[in-house]
């Protein structure tokens, strides 16, 4: 099982920190070709503060499907809107980390060695 693990980002390289209420999918890369939610991984596990919140491969396709249904797009990041950076093939769009929780299949607390599952 392959598990693709992503850091928490800044909203904007100029923010001072890293927001962990927000989290960034590639649906294309920089070269146009599918991004990493179409890639190899089984998992993607995203970082928060205190938390890893593990989201099976599939299940973020679907949402990210649902969400982005109306293929909005915006020059800036924005949640469910499509963005693509100028002189760049990617597109990507910016989710919600409590909707990440919403369909994680487990969460694992980042100082303690046991784990809970969603459901």
């Amino acid at each position: 099982m392959q598990i693709d693990v992503k850091a928490m980002k800044k909203k904007h390289r100029g923010d001072s920190s890293t927001n962990e209420n927000i989290h960034y999918v590639e649906l294309k890369n920089v070269l146009g070709n599918p991004g990493w939610l179409y890639g190899e991984a089984h998992y993607f596990t995203f970082e928060t503060q205190d938390y890893w919140i593990m989201v099976d491969k599939i299940r973020l396709q679907e949402f990210i499907k649902d969400k982005c249904a109306a293929k909005e797009w915006s020059e800036i990041p924005d949640f469910y809107k499509l963005t693509q950076r100028k002189q760049r093939l990617d597109i990507f769009t910016l989710v919600k980390t409590m909707d990440l929780i919403f369909i994680c299949d487990k969460m694992i607390k980042k100082d303690e060695e046991h784990t809970s599952t969603n459901g």
